[in-house]
């Protein structure tokens, strides 16, 4: 079949070129059509391949990992073939990740949560049948809590806008003639270790428009925004005034809802190992062992990201803020000077 195909497609271009139609998000009026082609046919073989010699001869259909393996792949392999069709879209706006180039990221972030979720009832619950006590009950309840406000969370910060410069805006505490000056570029600029101070007028030649204090240009985004912190592709957005709480409280939630599960698959087989090795299987010990070295290093990440947030909201610091305030820091160490920036109470609603 895969032979067949390449001389199938061979003879087709030898074909006219001649099209009623002309597109360049067409493959077949695009100078790509063997590109294309070859991964398709990349797809289709590793499609063929993945059953012949995994799914039939495991019979995997038979068991929850299979399916949840097999299910998995497709997904992968499904989102795949959905990045390659058209790009047309009835719409355009970057806070849509279907319409940002972040659509890989965030949608592995939802196979981790979906993988998480049937990882911890083929683990702990099933075999433990939580759902007969009260404490399993309990424990269930208060898992699929976290992962529900993660979901929500995640959404929000998705889908909020980060906040962005109102157009016109102009710095309230500067008169006509000082923004002439500014914009002839004679206004005095105060300057602190060699950086133009915080709350200095600064002016945004992509947006043509002066920037509010702490706000930055997102080359992502395409337009300054409010207090931004930085530009997450995991979230396809760029976190700013808006929706920086929602972001917080994502990775808080992702960080403790992979702390509960760890904590507990690691739980399952110590104890089941401990007093009731014949009812741990071989397949649950190789999955639990491949689920923990996995999840633990993306949840310590995930814990020392939340941490560092929490410092700067503690700071009331944006994540670019503090980067500045240590370059400047590092300036006025060398010179034997201290030098403290008071972020703290400027930023209005």
């Amino acid at each position: 079949v895969t032979w067949h195909s390449i001389v199938g497609q061979w003879l087709h271009e030898m074909k006219s070129k001649k099209h009623k139609h002309k597109d360049n998000n067409c493959c077949c009026c695009s100078g790509d059509k063997c590109f294309v082609i070859t991964v398709c046919l990349f797809i289709g073989v590793g499609i063929i391949s993945y059953w012949v010699l995994v799914v039939l001869p495991w019979k995997w259909w038979t068991s929850v990992f299979g399916l949840m393996n097999i299910v998995t792949w497709h997904s992968i392999v499904g989102q795949w073939l959905h990045e390659m069709k058209s790009k047309k879209h009835k719409h355009k706006d970057n806070n849509c990740c279907c319409c940002s180039g972040d659509k890989c990221f965030v949608i592995t972030v939802c196979l981790f949560i979906g993988v998480g979720i049937i990882s911890y009832w083929v683990l702990v619950v099933l075999p433990w049948k939580w759902w007969t006590s009260v404490f399993g009950l309990m424990n269930i309840v208060t898992w699929h809590s976290i992962v529900g406000l993660l979901c929500y969370c995640y959404r929000l910060a998705i889908t909020t806008p980060p906040g962005t410069a109102p157009a016109g805006w102009k710095p309230p505490n500067l008169s006509p003639t000082e923004i002439s000056l500014f914009m002839e570029g004679k206004y005095p600029i105060k300057k602190i270790g060699g950086v133009p101070g915080p709350f200095e007028p600064r002016w945004c030649a992509i947006c043509e428009n002066f920037k509010p204090p702490r706000a930055h240009h997102c080359k992502e985004f395409g337009t300054c925004v409010l207090r931004m912190d930085h530009y997450c592709p995991w979230v396809s957005n760029c976190v700013g005034y808006k929706n920086h709480k929602f972001f917080l409280q994502f990775v808080f939630y992702a960080a403790l809802s992979g702390i509960t599960l760890i904590i507990t698959v690691l739980f399952r087989i110590i104890y089941d190992a401990t007093y009731t090795p014949d009812a741990l299987l071989p397949l649950d010990m190789i999955f639990a062992v491949f689920h923990v070295s996995i999840t633990l290093p993306v949840t310590i990440c995930i814990a020392s990201l939340f941490c560092h947030q929490l410092s700067c909201v503690i700071e009331d610091c944006t994540n670019i803020e503090m980067f500045a305030y240590e370059a400047i820091r590092r300036d006025f160490r060398y010179k034997k000077k201290e030098i403290h920036l008071d972020f703290r109470s400027w930023y209005k609603k």
